[in-house]
């Protein structure tokens, strides 16, 4: 039959007979069935094994040499300049070592051992730019507060390999300098003295594009190139758009105007084709979603004939047309006239004018 080809399964082992069951070996010094204790073994001895038994149960002596101490590290001098952060922590660890060594000494210690804190050599000593202290500052800050670009641009030339820092190519961004660290970019020494902070408000026409490099069209900043001064746009206004626009070199204010965490008041006025109804303004004024991302209720003020005043705490990529148009609503004109408590007022199209000391601070609060 079909199920004879099938062996029959095995018994378990408490089920088989004694003469079935699979015997354990004896361990080492345990008695057998007999009750006589056998013999214990020895455990295999490796001749030239650090640490392996000898036959009369000493330890043969260890012949690996002790690992390398910092002490007896390579210099800093004769470091790869591809590892700043290795060199950093190298540095790190040289000044805790100097504050063990001014420590109080302790007891006396045993006959044939050091104390701690005594060092066998004295330790290398690091050069001026190495010392970290609390006057010390990222590299690609200080590229960009004396001039040399923003800060994003100025990691790509630190990344790019082309920043020296007291001789030596450094290639991280966050590598730490003094100020009195000699820098080179290009092969020409930095300058030591930062630039010359400004922030103008400029009233944007139509047709100009918020960007360094317009790619053939015409940037904010062309009404800046006589000044000789390192500006960026703070902001976007697309190219259809007019109105107040912030252009400055100052870091600080940059990132406290641009990032929404802050939550700077933006108003435009905005006319459409038409006049919208209620539910149109119900829109306007819901969370709506927009590239995926859901927006805040945004306050809408209707003047009547297609007036419209929008306020916005955040800025999305053409944000107040995309609103328009989920409404049913086609922008005509769109104009920022403040930020904040600054006013664009009567200024004419494609001016400027620097901001006052007191602006600025209101900004900044």
């Amino acid at each position: 039959m079909a199920f004879e080809k099938f062996r029959r399964p095995k018994p378990p082992a408490w089920a088989r007979a004694e003469s079935e069951r699979p015997r354990r070996p004896n361990r080492p010094g345990r008695p057998d069935k007999s009750g006589k204790p056998a013999d214990r073994a020895e455990p295999p001895s490796r001749p030239g094994r650090p640490g392996s038994r000898r036959p009369g149960g000493k330890r043969a002596p260890a012949e690996c040499p002790r690992p390398k101490r910092r002490e007896d590290a390579a210099p800093l001098e004769t470091m790869p300049a591809y590892a700043p952060g290795i060199r950093a922590r190298r540095a790190d660890n040289a000044r805790a070592r100097a504050r063990e060594d001014k420590t109080p000494a302790g007891p006396p210690a045993k006959a044939g051992t050091v104390a701690r804190g005594a060092a066998t050599a004295a330790p290398t000593a690091l050069p001026s730019f190495l010392q970290p202290d609390d006057t010390s500052e990222r590299l690609q800050n200080v590229l960009a507060r004396r001039g040399v670009a923003s800060r994003r641009g100025a990691a790509a030339l630190i990344a790019d390999g082309r920043v020296r820092v007291g001789g030596e190519t450094v290639t991280e961004p966050g590598f730490r300098v003094t100020p009195d660290a000699a820098i080179e970019v290009d092969g020409r020494p930095l300058a030591d003295h930062d630039e010359a902070v400004h922030t103008y408000l400029y009233h944007k026409p139509v047709g100009e594009v918020c960007s360094v490099d317009g790619q053939g069209a015409r940037t904010v900043l062309e009404a800046f190139r006589s000044l000789h001064l390192r500006l960026v746009p703070v902001g976007r206004l697309d190219k259809e758009s007019e109105g107040l626009l912030l252009v400055s070199n100052d870091g600080d204010l940059i990132h406290r105007l641009t990032h929404p965490k802050f939550g700077h008041r933006k108003v435009y006025d905005v006319a459409v084709d038409k006049a919208p109804d209620a539910g149109q303004l119900e829109i306007l004024r819901s969370p709506l979603i927009i590239e995926g991302y859901r927006i805040r209720p945004v306050p809408v003020t209707d003047f009547g004939e297609g007036r419209l005043r929008f306020v916005l705490s955040e800025g999305r990529h053409r944000q107040i047309r995309e609103m328009c148009r989920m409404a049913g609503l086609r922008v005509l004109r769109l104009k920022r006239i403040a930020l904040d408590g600054l006013l664009l007022e009567d200024q004419a199209p494609g001016t400027f004018r620097e901001l006052t000391a007191d602006e600025i601070a209101a900004l900044m609060r």
